[in-house]
C-alpha cells in the first residue's frame, strides 16, 4: 500500500438522499474535530430533535494506535488483539464508544468518551462495538455489541441515559439479546444497530448475526488456531434477524400471587385526564391504582377501593373507577394554590401476580 493510500485509509465521505435509496455524495469531506475526515470503523447514527443535531456513536481513529505498549510483556504479533492493562488509561485497548455531534451532517465536534467496559464489573476482555440510540420519553435507551474476546463471542446489552452523555448498563448486565449457540445462523455473535419500529403491541428490532467467531476465521490461520473456522474461513455466513419486543417491554414491576405490592411513584405534573396503564396480569392477577396529591392525600373519585380491577393483558388499558375514567384536573394556579393538588399527583399501584410495564397520561384538559 502506498503512502497516500495509507494516509486516506481511515477517510469517510457524507452523502445526503430523499428516499434513501437514490444518494448524492458530499463534493466536501467530513471534519470531525481535529481528526479531519478520520475515524475507524462501526458507527451508528441518530438525530436527537431536542437538540436539532445529527448524533454520531463511534470509534475515534486513534483509539488503538495510541495506547501505550509494555514492551516487557510478551507481545504476539500474529494475534488479532493488543494486550490490555488494567487501570493503565494510557494502555487501554478495548474497543468503546465515542460520540460526537453536527448541525449539517459535514462539520463534527471533537470525539468524546460516552461508553466503556470499566475493570471493576465487566470481565477482563469485555469490550464494546457498535451502539445505536434511540429515544423512549425523556429517556435515551441503547442497544450495544459487548464482546468477549476469550471466547470470541459477541452480545447485546441495553444501555440507558438521561443526558445522551453519561450511559450505564441496564438488567445488571445481562443480555439484552444473545447468541443462541452451536447450530443456529446467529450461534455466536449477534449485533444491533439501529432503533426498534414500533409495529402494532410490538417493538421490532432488526439485528444481525452470525454462525461463526469474531476474528477466528480473520486471524486463524496464521496464528495456526486449530479450529473450523481457522482452516475454512469462507464459509462464514452472515444474517438479518428479527427479534420482537412487547411495547415498552424493556423493565416491569412484578409482584407475585402471595403478597400484593404497592408501588408509588415520584410527585409528577401532568395535566392529563385519563390514565393508560401497559400491564399484564396472571390468571387471578389484578392491577389497581389510587390517584394521590404531592402530599399522599388520595383523590377522589379515584381511590383504591372504587378502582375496577384490571385482570388482563394490554399495552393500553384505561384505568377507570367505578367506571369512570376521569382524574380531576384544571382546577386553580398550574404551580401553587388551590389548584395546586390536580396539578400535583402522585400514583399508587396496587399488584397482585401482575407485571406493570408503564403509564401515561391522555386527554390534557388543556392545551
Amino acid at each position: 500500500m502506498r503512502n497516500d493510500e495509507v494516509a486516506s485509509f481511515h477517510n469517510i465521505r457524507c452523502a445526503r438522499s430523499p428516499d434513501g435509496i437514490h444518494w448524492t455524495v458530499y463534493d466536501e469531506l467530513p471534519s470531525i474535530g481535529i481528526l479531519g475526515s478520520k475515524l475507524d470503523d462501526v458507527s451508528a447514527l441518530f438525530y436527537d430533535e431536542f437538540a436539532r443535531e445529527f448524533v454520531q456513536n463511534t470509534r475515534h481513529v486513534m483509539m488503538v494506535a495510541a495506547g501505550a505498549v509494555n514492551m516487557r510483556n510478551p507481545q504476539n504479533r500474529r494475534s488479532f488483539t493488543i494486550t490490555n492493562e488494567l487501570h493503565n488509561f494510557a494502555a487501554y485497548s478495548q474497543r468503546r464508544v465515542f460520540q460526537c455531534r453536527s448541525h449539517d451532517f459535514l462539520h463534527w465536534s471533537e470525539p468524546v468518551l460516552v461508553a466503556a467496559a470499566d475493570d471493576e464489573e465487566d470481565n477482563l476482555d469485555d469490550s464494546f462495538y457498535g451502539m445505536a440510540q434511540f429515544r423512549v420519553g425523556n429517556l435515551h435507551l441503547a442497544t450495544v455489541g459487548v464482546f468477549q474476546a476469550v471466547d470470541n463471542v459477541m452480545e447485546v446489552q441495553l444501555m440507558m441515559s438521561r443526558d445522551v452523555l453519561r450511559w450505564q448498563r441496564t438488567g445488571k448486565r445481562q443480555p439484552f439479546l444473545a447468541p443462541r449457540g452451536e447450530g443456529y445462523w446467529d450461534a455466536y455473535m449477534v449485533s444491533m444497530v439501529s432503533p426498534p419500529i414500533e409495529i402494532g403491541d410490538e417493538l421490532w428490532f432488526y439485528h444481525g448475526g452470525t454462525n461463526y467467531h469474531h476474528d477466528f476465521f480473520l486471524s486463524g490461520a496464521r496464528e495456526n488456531l486449530d479450529h473450523p473456522e481457522a482452516r475454512d474461513p469462507l464459509n462464514a455466513r452472515f444474517g438479518l434477524g428479527l427479534a420482537t419486543l412487547r411495547k415498552d417491554g424493556y423493565a416491569g414491576l412484578y409482584a407475585n400471587r402471595y403478597r400484593e405490592g404497592m408501588v408509588v411513584t415520584r410527585p409528577l405534573i401532568s395535566l392529563g385526564t385519563k390514565l393508560v396503564i401497559n400491564a399484564r396480569c396472571a390468571p387471578g392477577g389484578s392491577v389497581r391504582v389510587e390517584v394521590a396529591d404531592r402530599y399522599d392525600e388520595p383523590l377522589e373519585p379515584c381511590l383504591n377501593e372504587s378502582c375496577d380491577h384490571f385482570t388482563g393483558d394490554r399495552v393500553a388499558h384505561t384505568v377507570t373507577w367505578a367506571g369512570s375514567p376521569d382524574i380531576p384536573a384544571g382546577v386553580g394556579s398550574r404551580w401553587g394554590g388551590p389548584g395546586e393538588r390536580t396539578y400535583w399527583r402522585k400514583l399508587r399501584f396496587f399488584l397482585r401476580d401482575a407485571e406493570l410495564f408503564s403509564f401515561h397520561f391522555e386527554d390534557p384538559v388543556e392545551a
